[in-house]
């Protein structure tokens, strides 16, 4: 499978018929499945992934995620699913957060809208999911980096021990490639 050719067909098909999706369900249905059959999920497995998967604790015992991701009948990684026209807030970050938590096998969570993707991980205490993201993308804007990263949570190539190295690496550039902005930034405006 060529996966940015794929990736670049979905992008198209996403900027033509956004306008005619319809709320959650629409953007799941129409978005966010197709990506994780490009990714080799077969989402009408059960086994592979579940809707409405329970992750509540607590007070919070019926709430559900969107979509898991399973392997060897394991949860690897949850999805948290918005309108495609909703912008993200900290109370959808807080949402996979108490998610992420209350399923503790799971080491990756998605929040998406269908054309943003924000992937989390738990890099800085186990089972505590990180507020800031360690990969983000648009469907708008497809490249072959973008292309190389999908390919590792790919069903034939998901390796939970490299993934999570591969999450903490891109973190740690992330991190990086903001503190090279801010200090050119401060560069630029003494010139």
């Amino acid at each position: 499978m060529d996966i940015l050719n794929e990736l670049k067909n979905l992008s198209d098909r996403i900027a033509d018929d956004k306008k005619k999706v319809e709320g959650e369900q629409g953007t799941i249905n129409t978005f966010i499945l197709p990506l994780i059959r490009l990714l080799g999920y077969d989402y009408t497995n059960p086994r592979e992934v579940k809707y409405e998967f329970p992750a509540g604790f607590g007070t919070q015992k019926g709430e559900k995620v969107d979509l898991a991701i399973l392997r060897d009948d394991r949860v690897i990684m949850l999805i948290e699913c918005k309108d495609w026209r909703v912008v993200f807030s900290e109370k959808d970050i807080n949402q996979l957060i108490r998610y992420f938590a209350a399923v503790t096998e799971a080491r990756i969570g998605v929040l998406t809208n269908g054309i943003i993707y924000r992937f989390y991980t738990d890099s800085e205490k186990p089972n505590v999911m990180d507020t800031k993201p360690f990969f983000e993308f648009s469907m708008s804007e497809i490249n072959p980096l973008l292309a190389n990263v999908l390919n590792n949570f790919t069903k034939d190539n998901f390796d939970l021990d490299n993934t999570r190295s591969t999450a903490i690496d891109l973190k740690h550039r992330g991190e990086i490639k903001q503190i090279l902005i801010e200090q050119l930034e401060v560069l630029l405006k003494i010139l």
